[in-house]
């Protein structure tokens, strides 16, 4: 797991300028967006951190209309001005997104830069910069696991996308295998609790089937208080908690249902070790399940197909290829499952289409393999 750097500040100092220009400014009633990257990037900002306020919002139910000041987000050009602005501020120039809190909350602010990728760190920082607005003091291993649940997030653009992947979970059972806790309190009581095992604590009480363990975090999150001290706070979650589970039993029961899920590696590669035995019907749930947990992915996406055409499923086949650009797949490959699928189904001009394009573009490997196959379709 990343660490995500956070810094507490009671001075300010004055922010450089980057161009003679000014930045653009965007605002909604409850972020103000400040841009040097452009207007595009200001307003989709925007639209990211209100669809992930209202995200975090769902568990915490706070009335945003008391947020004590607009909460604020800088975005810089590059990462190069990003690092110049943080000079000064922070005792090290961080390299990541980072939230800089004052004891005025009218100055905060989340510091980052245009890149391609900002949803996760956004969402990442951004609980942060939520959470302390409401809650400045909140038992470690709550607000850890929760701004690493937040962080596993899908924008489109345009709105946050169901997740379906854990995406930590490979690092979570390598850790356990050997380290699985036998009793809470260490974790719930941890000033600077570990952030793996945060997470998987937060994530098993939000989806557990037993019905105590939602209403457990339900009871913690509702009765944090914004006046009390830390360890006031540590300690009705500590008590909340055991009102609903014994702490050895809970630990019981949250190792055992992480051990209980599959990563999508674990799944994909389950699916192909049935490839290999020829069991295509158990390879081809494996990938179906494989691309529940990530339904963009070209390597599940090819082996789907490849399970259905050995199957003599050759229409969903077909379809299974037909969705993958084949930029991750060796060269040739999917032209060549393109044309012998076509071919199955008596589909002789795409067949030698395909089939002519596998050999464009790995003569090597496919120009032996293909001519048998249009030797048969001349015929």
């Amino acid at each position: 797991m990343r660490l995500f750097v956070i810094f507490f500040l009671f001075v300010v100092f004055a922010a450089p300028a980057f161009s003679a220009e000014s930045p653009v400014v965007v605002k909604n009633d409850h972020y103000t967006v400040t841009s040097w990257a452009g207007a595009e990037k200001a307003a989709e900002t925007l639209r990211l951190m209100e669809a992930l306020l209202q995200n975090y919002n769902q568990l915490f139910l706070f009335d945003l209309s008391k947020l004590p000041a607009p909460l604020s987000v800088t975005i810089y050009a590059t990462k190069e001005d990003f690092a110049k602005a943080m000079e000064g501020k922070t005792p090290v120039v961080p390299t990541d997104f980072v939230f800089l809190q004052y004891t005025d909350p009218a100055l905060s602010v989340l510091a980052c830069w245009a890149t391609e990728d900002m949803a996760h760190p956004l969402a990442f920082q951004g609980f942060y910069q939520y959470l302390w607005s409401f809650l400045p003091r909140t038992p470690s291993w709550i607000e850890t696991g929760l701004a690493y649940h937040f962080w596993n997030v899908t924008w489109d653009g345009k709105a946050l996308l169901p997740v379906t992947e854990e995406p930590f979970l490979d690092s979570l059972q390598a850790r356990w295998a050997t380290e699985a806790p036998t009793d809470l309190t260490p974790l719930l009581t941890a000033a600077s609790a570990n952030e793996l095992d945060s997470w998987a604590l937060v994530t098993f009480l939000l989806q557990a089937s037993d019905p105590v363990y939602p209403r457990v975090l339900g009871s913690i999150l509702g009765n944090l208080a914004p006046a009390a001290t830390l360890e006031a706070n540590r300690q009705s979650a500590l008590q909340r908690f055991q009102s609903g589970k014994s702490l050895p039993l809970a630990a019981k029961e949250l190792v055992a249902w992480w051990k209980g899920q599959s990563s999508f590696s674990t799944v994909l590669g389950q699916g192909v070790a049935k490839m290999k035995e020829k069991d295509y019907a158990a390879a081809l749930k494996l990938f179906q399940g494989a691309l529940l947990q990530r339904p963009s992915d070209e390597q599940a996406q090819y082996y789907l197909g490849l399970a259905s055409y050995e199957l003599k499923d050759y229409p969903t086949a077909e379809t299974s290829f037909s969705m993958i650009a084949g930029k991750n797949l060796p060269a040739g490959l999917l032209e060549y499952a393109k044309g012998l699928t076509a071919f199955a189904q008596k589909k002789w001009d795409d067949a030698k289409l395909y089939l002519g394009q596998a050999v464009e573009r790995n003569e090597a490997e496919y120009k032996k393999a293909v001519a048998p196959v249009l030797d048969l379709i001349k015929s």
